[in-house]
């Protein structure tokens, strides 16, 4: 029983360092987003003789790296949440072994 009860807690620990890893890879990605959707922000707004249809742009730019950045908060949050349940299975795997021995 404890055997099995060590074997899940691996697995869930396994899986929690995999969501771990996919949540930083969308991060690098939204971060790259951000940081491009800022450039082009600045890019139309150097410009500075907008027409109707580039202040549109701008705004939809913003918008866009508002959203990016809101998403990166929740991916940060992931992040920390995952790691948080990744010490705790760790912590668990520790006293199904030293329960065991």
């Amino acid at each position: 029983e404890e055997q099995g009860k060590a074997t899940a807690l691996q697995k869930a620990a396994g899986a929690t360092e995999a969501q771990i890893t996919a949540l930083k890879k969308e991060l690098v990605g939204l971060k790259s987003e951000l940081a491009q959707a800022r450039d082009s922000v600045a890019e139309v707004d150097v410009a500075r003789k907008a027409t109707e249809t580039e202040k549109a742009k701008v705004a939809e730019l913003q918008s866009a790296a508002k959203k990016a950045a809101s998403c990166i908060q929740d991916l940060d949050s992931q992040i920390a949440d995952a790691r948080s349940d990744l010490e705790r299975l760790k912590l668990q795997l520790v006293d199904a072994d030293a329960t065991k021995a």
